[in-house]
This record gives C-alpha cells, structure tokens and sequence, in this order.
C-alpha cells in the first residue's frame, strides 16, 4: 500500500460456497504512518498482578465484579474513589495505581513503604490520605505529579523528615494535615508554594523550634493547628503574615508565657484556643488587635493573674472560658476586668481553686493521658497522665503488631497532674525481660478502672 501517496483504500471481498452461491463485502481501509522512534503504547499492569489489599480495593470499587482478572481498562478509568488498608502487606508496588485515570479520591492506611512514581500517573487525584502509616520517609518527588491535588492528609505516621521541596507542585493544595507526626524539624521553605492552603494542621507535633518565616508565604491561610506542641517558644513574627487567619489553636501547648505582639497582626481572628495552657499570666495589649476574636479559651490552665485592661479591646467577643485557673475572681471583676465586653458576651469563671500550687500537684478536672517526651527517643523517655482522683494505674506499651512489650504497673496514684520526669511514667526502652526493644513505632495504653487511652511512640534508630 502506497500509504505515502494514499491512505485510504475500498477492499471487497468475495466468496462462494461452490455450488453457485457467492456473497461479498466492502470494507474501508485507513492506512496511517507509524513513527517506529516513537514511545510505545503504554500497557497497564493487570490488576491480577498488583499487590494483595490494593487488588482487593479495585475489585470492591468495580460494581458487578468479584474476580481481579474480570476488571478491564474501561473499568478502572471510571474508579474515582479507593480505599486501602494494607494491614500486615504494608508495601506497595510499581503499577499498583496504573489506568486510575478518573481517580480524585484515594486513601491508604497502615503503609510501610512505596515505590517512586507510585502516584505519578493519578493526575486528577484532587484528595489523598495516607493516615496512620508506618513509612519513615519519602521517595523525591513523590508528589510531584499531583498538581490537582487540593486535600493532603500525612497524620499519625512515623516519617522523621522531609525531602526539599516535597511540597513545591502542590500550587493547589486548600488543606494539609501533619498532625501527630515525629519530624522534628522544618527544611528551609517547605510551605513556600502553598499559597492557596487555607488550613494546615501541626497539631501534637515533635519538634521544638519553627524556623524563621515559616508561615510568611501562608498569606490565605485561614485555619492553624499548634495544639499539644512540643515547642516552647514562639520566634518573633511567626504570625504577622497569616493576616486572613480566623481560627488558631494552640492549646494544651508547653510554653510557658506569650511574647508581646504574637497576635498583632492576626485582625481577622474569631477563635483561639489557648486552654490548659502552662502559662501564669499574660502580658499587657497581648489581645488588643484582636477586635474581631469571637471565642476565647483559657480554661484549666494555671493563671495566677491578670492585667484589668487585658480584655479592653475585645468588643465582638461572645465567649470567654476563665474557668479550672487559680484567678481571684470577684477582686478582678470589681476592678473591671470584665467591663469592656459586651454584656450579652457567655463568660465562665467556675472551678477556681484557691491558690496555685505547682503544676504536677493541681487536681485536673478529668482523667487523660498526654503525649511522651521526647518523641521520637532514645533510648528512654517519660509518659505523662493526669488524674481526676486516686486510682490504680497500668501502662501497658505494645509493639505495631499488637503484641506486648512491657506492662508498667505503677500502682495506686494520688489526684494529680503527673508531667515532670520526676512523677511521670518512664519507660527504658527495653522489654519484659531486660532486653532493649528495636527501633520503630509503639503504643502505651493507659488503665485505670474502667477508662483506658492509648497514644503512639516512636524509638529512632
């Protein structure tokens, strides 16, 4: 076929049965140049072929269909949303997400590692979460070819750093959640191209310190988590860029007082949340910005004190929590403290005790179970609790399998707040017999009657 001068032909084709009768048919042939240099077309992994839980998923997804090899390319090009939990097969494979072209939603769980270019073919992948996952770092670029993705959630997982420019593709990117992670520090500019994030959580976070301008590209964030921090200090301007913040929550925080100015910038705040704070008292004009704060929370913290004029400025408030603090009450109300808000604003006062004793002998209102430090550690760390009232209390730490390393029975504990080295928990790092357990994620779970809590560790190598 001369495809250089025609690239189209009729063909007819004849046929008899011998006996007399015949019939035909016409066809239409398009001949087309094929470039033999050109990339091939590309095969997709067969979904028979992929590993355990993500095969499974892909079968579930598909209606109809109950058998991996019965899942055609039609099929999987019309999957918008997958989730695996990949249990004790934590490890994904090349080609586990191949002719995933419609996919926008996908969650994985209990993930030890992947491949590179494992997500590079999801490109409308607009949701991803990888919570509660065991790997401990990142292939580069592993999210690099995900720039429709607008909500990214990395909670609960064992990672210990990130590459440079991790998040750099991510221009669409509206919510990333890194809460309950054990990175201990930030690389120079990880939040610099995420200038469309509106929410990003850091809540119960290892590290100690944020570095300079951390936040200072984040000019449309309007929701930020800092609660149950391990820092304790806040570098000068950290907040002055985040001018379309509304909601910032920085309880339960070990800081033990706030610097002049922190809030100045933050005019459009309606929430914060600065509850069971360490902090005695609170500098003068520390909230005088504030003229749009709706809520705030202060309660079950340790304030001793406060200026009278500290609450001037707050006109729109319609909710303030003093209650569970060591404040005098009626000779601060007598001397004005109140007498600037609105008297429709909700303010509660109750449950002050009487005087401030140290923080490790305050009775707590409720019974809870705080995070470990340090976290990550090695070998050895401290396990702090409060308690409501006297009780018999167990700490029983197991591996990520389930199965039991060590079982701390403390034995029957006063009420109080047990946080320094000296009254916490401490656990050695080593199990039953002595012996110093291996690198790698834990939990402790917390007993007493009938109430029980659990929370993560992890031992760095």
């Amino acid at each position: 076929l001369d495809y250089e001068n025609k690239n189209q032909y009729e063909v007819t084709v004849s046929v008899s049965d011998g006996n007399g009768g015949s019939a035909s048919i016409t066809v239409t042939i398009n001949v087309t140049n094929v470039d033999e240099t050109s990339t091939p077309t590309t095969t997709i992994t067969p979904v028979r072929q992929r590993s355990q839980k993500v095969k499974n998923a892909i079968v579930k997804a598909v209606p109809g269909v109950s058998r991996p090899r019965n899942v055609t390319e039609a099929h999987l090009a019309a999957i918008t949303s997958l989730t695996v939990s990949m249990g004790l097969d934590g490890v994904l494979q090349a080609g586990d997400f191949d002719g995933l072209t419609g996919l926008t939603y996908l969650t994985i769980t209990e993930l030890d590692s992947f491949p590179a270019g494992i997500f590079d073919k999801l490109t409308a992948l607009t949701y991803l979460d990888l919570y509660d996952s065991y790997f401990e770092s990142f292939p580069s670029g592993i999210f690099d070819k995900l720039t429709a993705l607008e909500d990214l959630d990395l909670s609960a997982s064992v990672f210990e750093s990130f590459p440079s420019g991790i998040f750099d593709k991510l221009t669409k990117l509206d919510t990333l959640t890194l809460n309950d992670t054990a990175f201990e520090s930030f690389p120079s500019g990880i939040f610099d191209k995420l200038t469309a994030l509106t929410y990003l959580d850091l809540g119960a976070g290892a590290f100690e310190s944020f570095p300079s301008g951390l936040f200072d590209k984040l000019t449309a964030l309007e929701e930020l988590d800092l609660s149950e921090g391990a820092f304790e200090s806040f570098p000068s301007g950290i907040f002055d860029k985040l001018t379309a913040l509304h909601t910032l929550y920085l309880q339960e925080g070990y800081f033990e007082s706030l610097p002049s100015g922190l809030f100045d910038k933050l005019t459009e705040l309606t929430y914060l949340d600065l509850y069971y704070g360490y902090f005695t008292t609170l500098p003068s004009g520390i909230f005088d910005k504030l003229t749009k704060l709706e809520t705030l929370d202060l309660n079950y913290g340790y304030l001793t004190t406060l200026p009278l004029d500290i609450f001037d400025k707050l006109t729109a408030l319609t909710y303030l929590d003093l209650s569970g603090n060591y404040l005098d009450i009626p000779t601060l109300r007598a001397g004005g403290l109140f007498s600037e808000l609105s008297p429709s604003a909700t303010i509660y006062t109750e449950d002050q005790y009487p005087e401030a004793p140290a923080a490790d002998i305050a009775v707590p209102e409720s019974t809870s179970l705080l995070q470990n430090y340090p976290n990550p550690f090695n070998p050895e760390t401290w396990i702090p609790y409060q308690l409501a009232k006297p009780a018999k209390v167990t700490l029983t730490i197991y591996d990520m399998r389930g199965r039991v390393v060590r079982k701390l029975d403390l034995g029957l504990k006063p009420a109080g707040v047990y946080v320094s080295r000296s009254r916490a928990a401490h656990w050695d790092g080593r199990n039953s017999v002595g012996e110093q357990v291996a690198a790698g994620l834990y939990f402790y779970t917390f007993t007493i009657g009938d109430f029980t809590a659990t929370r993560k560790m992890l031992i760095r190598k």
